[in-house]
């Protein structure tokens, strides 16, 4: 999944679906992501992209555990929590 602005705050996009969700479950994807290779996810699935948020969402993945849920905070700026 990638973020993506919406009129009310962030939300999350399914890449292969174009599926918006509230919260989703972290991965391990066995190699390090990119913004650009969530860029190019983004295209193919037909989703409007911010690299900047991008950038901020890799910062924070590490910081939650593989396999837990995790949920976009509700604000004026992207921020994960736990589900």
């Amino acid at each position: 999944m990638i973020p993506v602005k919406t009129k009310s705050g962030f939300m999350l996009v399914g890449v292969i679906t174009g599926n918006r969700y509230n919260q989703g479950l972290v991965v391990y994807t066995e190699k390090e992501l990119t913004p650009n290779m969530l860029e190019e996810k983004a295209k193919k699935a037909g989703v409007e992209i911010s690299v900047g948020l991008f950038e901020a969402y890799l910062s924070q993945m590490p910081n939650f555990r593989i396999s837990k849920m995790v949920g976009v905070k509700h604000g004026l700026e992207f921020c994960l929590e736990y589900a």
